[in-house]
Formats: C-alpha cells, structure tokens, sequence
C-alpha cells in the first residue's frame, strides 16, 4: 500500500535533515534515528487532522517541528523544554509554560502569615521569590521541614504569573499548579514515600469513608496520558484522563486534569511515579467504567518519581536503516521492555513477550464479534481482529473502548495499531498480543484516511485493469451505474428497496430487530431507543476508467460522499427524486480507494470529487 512508501520516504527526509544540521554543528557527535513509527503515528494524525489534503512541504516542515518537541521528550522525560528563571522574566512567557527549578529558601515575610520561596536554577545567575499558594503551607511545618532542606527541593511549575508593576523586586503569584520532585537515592525521599504516600490502596476507598471525612493519599505509576476530550459536563470545557496503577495491588485508576490543570501534563511523563497526596474523589460518583476516579482537587499536592529505566539490547529481524541489527530499549519495574522510541518498524514476525507501545501496520484478514468475558467481577468487551503483514499473521485482542474504536472497520483495510502489549506465549509459539485504553493503546483506519486521497503528491493512480494486482488501491473514474447492495436492507419512502441498512451506530453493521428494540449481535448490545440507531447507504456502484470496469460495494461514508445527501433524509425522499438523485451520480467523475475483500468482491473505503476537470477518461468513455 502506498502509506507504507509514504512512511519510509518522510522518515528518510527527516533523518536526512537531521543528519545535516548536526554536520553543522560540531559539538554534536549523534543522531537521533527518527523511529518508523513515531513517523507512522505523526502521518496518520496530520492527514486525519486535513481531510482535503497536504502538499510535501507542509508535511516535511510539520514532522520536523513535531520532532523536535518528541525528541526533547525522548531525553529529559517531558513535551516542551523547561524555561529558565531568566525566561519568567520575559514579558512573552506564557501561562502554559513549565519550568523545572530549585527552591533555595523558604520564609515567612515579617509581620504577615505570607510564605515566600526563592527559585533557582543551574542555568541562571538569578533568583526569584514566589509567593507559596496556601495549599502547600503545611509542607513548611516542623513535620515536613526535612522536604524543604534536602539540597535545595526541585519542583516543576507551570501557570505561573509575574505581579503587575513589581519590576523593581519582581515577584511570581502563586499557582497551584506546581510537583515536587522526588530522588529514588535520597534517604529522606525513601521515608517520605513510604510514610507520607504509601499510606493508601486503591481497593480501599469507599463511600462511607469519603462521607466520614476520610483523606487518601497513594503512591502510583503512570501507566498511560491520554489526549484531550470533552468535558461533558456543565462548568467543564475539556478533561484529560491520566491512567494510574498501585504496583503493589495491580489495581487501576484513572486520574482526571480538567481545562487549566491539563497544562500539567508536561510535568511527568508515562512510567513516572506520583504520590497524590489528598486526591478529590467524589463520593457520588467514585467509579466510572469500573474504574476509580480521582481529582486534582484543591486541596491535592503532587510529588513525582521519575522513572529510571534500565536498558537492553535487543535485536531486530529486519534490516535497519541505521545499519545496525541492535539497539537498546528500557525496561521498567516489570520487566517490560518499552518500544515507544524503537527506531525500526516492528513487524509481527519480531514480536516476543513482554513487550509494550508495539506499533503494528497490517492488513485486516479477520474480525470477531464481542466475545464479553468476566474478569474480577466484572464483565468486560474484548473483540479480536487478524492482522497481515509481510512477516506472518497475528491475532490481536482488543479490550473495552479500542474494540469498539475498531468495531466499524472492514476485512480488507490497512490499520495502524499503536500501544499494543504482549505477554506469555501461545501454545503456537505465537504471543498474546493486546490493546487496552488503559496502556495507550490506538487503532486507526489507514483505508479510509481521506487526507491521502486528496493529495496528489502522496499516492498513485491504479488503472482499473490493474486491480487484481493489489488488495487496496487508488484510482481515477467515472460512475456509470448502480444497484441495490448485496445485503438485504429496507426501502426508502414508496418502495426502492434495499438501498438502505438500519445499524448499530458504533459499529455500522446490521441490527436484529425484536419486539420492540433492536440487537447488535456484533457488539452483543441492546439498543433501547433510536439513538442507538444509524441508517447507511446499501448501494454497489459500477465504475469504468476506460481501461476496465469494476463494481464495488460502496462503504457508507463514500456513498454518502457520492449523493451528497444523508441515508436518514434518503430513506423520506420520494421515490421520483429518490430517482433522480441515484441518477445524477452517474457520469460523476471521482477518485477513489477501493479495498480488496476477496478474490470476487471489492469495496468502496472513500470517494471524492477530483481536484481538477474530467480529462482523458470521460472523452474515452464518450467514444464508445
């Protein structure tokens, strides 16, 4: 398929580039090799992100502005660079800016209950006092003096903000957005964590002790920081869900930052530690999807381990761009070895145990239903797809959420699956492999990004007469036709039947209908009322391109782009202009990607309108 030539030519650009400015400067004597699937990931977001198509430079310039920030991730452990207490001076400096600095003393200012620290930083000559947000008051006791006098407390921050018309002796305003940094080799650290933070389980924490006052405080490792979403709920604008776990319990938890708090995010990364110390957790709502629910609150204090991981050298089966058969990974506490920053693509032939942020492209050869299954008490979605690559085939089992992200796909379309984790083999030789939420897991649908289609500079034209030679190809043609699929549907208003399908709306597959409701045999649901309800176009449209004909069973999005008119407004329309709008499609000129089911059936992924006037292939068909 033409994304992967798309992956491996920008990662060369990109390596290329910057293999060039390090022969400009001197000082440096390494590379860092751009990973296959770091580029693989970026790609698909990009042309998910611009529908209407990129042009080769937007693209170049992008992954190497996007690199620079990951890269910057991949060495000190955080997205963005910290600032400098020179650069809060600044009038630029940004709310959303972090900064890692140290606390050199702590006081009280005279005559007043205000506590003031000093910051500094090894980079800086200077020093700058920051007025401490109340919250944090009770770490300046006797009881926690020790937090403040172990070679000057480092501490990350961000939301901060210089007081107005205080440029004589410039002074920081409070934030409540601030982590204290804890070291795995100091001995009052080590007693810190065990006494202050190791204190609560996840498994303890019940209503009644939240009604009775009760205040938690747990010591977890981030497992996986999810992406912006919705708040959904009046007075919030958007949350973000950090998934947490108590190594000693293996129990889960998620951690919510809602709108200001997200800036947090750039102050640990996935595998730190986190002490929360005094968590919100509403008692109404302890648990969502089983699984815990704490808050940054206002009365939360956050310290942070970070992570230390150890490295393996680790051998890959394909050959390397970088000329080596050998890199190092990190393996953390478990054991696992992390293939986030793997500079070689993986492909299932080098999957073995115990490994986790695998990226895999493939081919879909097979799905199953949901196949629920309980574990711990609870009943839990798991579906299973088969993926193809060049090395073999895999089954991937696909847990909760990601199945059902993956649940409208169709045998035969490329995927992308990021995050993926194996553990203990089959009996086959072959490893479990899985993909969970809760450790970052995405799947995304490469057979129907748009984004390529629409940009000329990223994919070929396949005659039509060359189809039998690939399983998903592009091409250029004209409609000349169409019928009624071949699925039995229901009719449109006055009778042109089985144009359309009634479906599960997540899935966009058939539903059985009962008395009165509806069943989603595939993600075994019960679907009460019409919300739950999709009709989608049911139609095969025959194509010719001058060189062949071809007819393809048109996926609902691409027979929606073709009529321009969706199903549910279809299925009212009077049979006359039900008629004629079937009509007007043909003779339309589109470009397509059409996905190979078998050796007898194809499918239509997407359908836009071209770029530029109908040429050579309409003349063509005009002549016959």
């Amino acid at each position: 398929m033409d994304f992967e030539k798309l992956v491996d030519r920008y990662r060369d650009k990109l390596n290329n580039q910057l293999k060039r400015k390090t022969a400009q400067q001197p000082q440096k004597n390494h590379v860092d090799v751009v990973p296959w699937n770091w580029v693989a990931g970026k790609i698909t977001s990009l042309l998910s992100e611009y529908p209407s198509g990129l042009t080769d430079a937007i693209i170049c310039s992008e992954l190497e502005v996007q690199w620079e920030e990951s890269s910057i991730e991949y060495k000190r452990g955080v997205s963005k660079k910290f600032g400098t207490i020179d650069s809060m001076l600044e009038s630029a400096m940004s709310e959303e800016n972090v900064f890692e600095v140290e606390i050199k003393t702590v006081r009280i200012l005279p005559g007043t209950r205000t506590c003031v620290i000093t910051l500094s930083d090894q980079r800086s000559p200077h020093h700058l006092d920051m007025y401490l947000h109340q919250k944090y008051y009770f770490l300046t006791t006797d009881d926690y003096k020790g937090l403040f006098n172990q070679n000057q407390r480092q501490i990350r921050i961000t939301g901060i903000r210089l007081l107005e018309n205080a440029s004589r002796f410039p002074r920081l305003l409070p934030t409540e957005m601030m982590i204290f940094m804890l070291s795995s080799e100091n001995s009052y650290d080590q007693r810190f964590i065990k006494e202050e933070l190791e204190v609560d389980k996840l498994g303890d924490v019940s209503g009644a002790a939240i009604a009775q006052g009760k205040e938690y405080r747990f010591w977890v490792k981030i497992v996986h920081i999810g992406s912006e979403q919705a708040g959904n709920i009046p007075g919030r604008l958007k949350k973000l869900k950090i998934f947490v776990n108590d190594m000693s319990t293996n129990e889960n938890a998620v951690f919510l930052l809602w709108d200001e708090q997200i800036a947090m995010r750039d102050l640990f990364k996935k595998g730190d530690y986190l002490g929360l110390h005094r968590p919100y957790i509403n008692g109404d709502s302890t648990y969502s999807d089983d699984m815990l629910i704490l808050e940054y609150g206002t009365g939360t204090v956050l310290f942070c381990l970070p992570s230390d991981f150890s490295q393996e050298v680790v051998s890959s089966s394909m050959p390397s761009q970088t000329g080596s058969s050998q890199t190092t990974v990190p393996r953390d506490d478990f054991g696992l070895l992390d293939y986030k920053y793997y500079p070689e693509r993986i492909y299932i032939h080098d999957l073995k145990p115990k490994m986790i942020n695998i990226t895999l492209f493939g081919r879909i050869v097979a799905m199953s239903q949901n196949i629920p299954v309980e574990k711990t008490g609870t009943m839990m979605d798991r579906f299973a797809v088969r993926v193809l690559d060049i090395t073999g085939t895999c089954d991937i089992t696909l847990w909760e959420a990601i199945g059902h992200d993956a649940a409208p796909f169709r045998i035969g379309q490329y995927i992308l699956l990021e995050g993926l984790s194996t553990s203990e083999r089959k009996e086959n030789g072959q490893c479990f492999v899985n993909g969970s939420e809760i450790l970052g897991c995405q799947v995304r649908n490469i057979s129907t990004l748009k984004g390529i289609l629409a940009s000329p500079a990223l994919r070929e034209m396949v005659p039509l007469k060359n189809a039998v030679e690939y399983d998903n190809f592009y091409c250029r043609s004209v409609i000349v036709g169409w019928e009624a699929g071949n699925s039995k549907g229901i009719s449109s208003k006055e009778g042109i039947p089985n144009l359309i399908l009634l479906t599960h709306n997540a899935c966009k597959r058939t539903v059985i209908e009962k008395s009165d409701w509806f069943y989603c045999e595939h993600c075994k649901v019960e679907i009460r009322d019409d919300s739950g309800l999709e009709p989608i176009y049911n139609i095969t449209w025959f194509l010719d391109d001058g060189t062949d004909a071809l007819s393809v069973q048109g996926l609902w999005n691409a027979s929606l782009d073709i009529l321009g008119l969706p199903a549910q407004e279809f299925m009212f329309t009077p049979k006359e202009e039900a008629e004629l709008i079937l009509q007007r499609a043909i003779g339309k000129e589109i470009w397509a990607l059409i996905c190979q089911v078998n050796l007898q059936e194809y499918e239509l992924s997407v359908a836009l309108p071209p770029c530029c006037p109908i040429g050579e292939v309409m003349e063509l068909l005009n002549s016959q």
